[in-house]
């Protein structure tokens, strides 16, 4: 019962977490809409980043106020803070990140709608992340995973 509710408080904890800086009005982009994208299998894909292709264009995109846990150590510290504001186990943590990697993987396995403005997200990756809104037959992908609690 304790890991189930720990699971649900983590994703809806995260999930509302906000992940940038808004843009100041003077660097403000439009929003673009982009059809027809594809999710791209990627050793780095995890529960809130993950490739996509859309057209001839492939890229890392990154989840707009999604924050999911991670799913290994590579960030350490990070995996660590989110183990022990949760009051889990590292191994915890790490499983609820690999279910919302799976759960996400799962739900974009049709085409899907990302709305963006090509603003980069930070990381420690070489590429570029760009931050998305993803839209799965008309709803946000962070809503969905809100809603389904993570239960699983």
């Amino acid at each position: 019962m304790r890991r189930a509710i720990s699971c649900q408080v983590l994703l809806v904890g995260l999930l509302f977490a906000a992940v940038g800086q808004p843009a100041s009005a003077g660097d403000r982009k439009e929003w673009v809409k982009l059809t027809d994208c594809h999710y791209v299998e990627g050793k780095d894909n995890d529960g809130d980043s993950f490739r996509v292709r859309s057209g001839d264009k492939e890229f890392t995109a990154r989840l707009y106020y999604v924050d999911a846990p991670e799913t290994n150590l590579r960030q350490g510290d990070r995996t660590r803070d989110q183990s022990l504001h949760f009051g889990i186990t590292l191994d915890e943590t790490m499983n609820a990140g690999e279910k919302a990697k799976k759960r996400v993987q799962e739900l974009l396995q049709k085409p899907f709608l990302i709305w963006t403005r090509w603003a980069t997200a930070g990381g420690r990756g070489r590429e570029s992340r760009y931050y998305v809104i993803v839209e799965i037959d008309g709803k946000s992908l962070g809503e969905i995973l809100v809603n389904e609690g993570w239960r699983g």
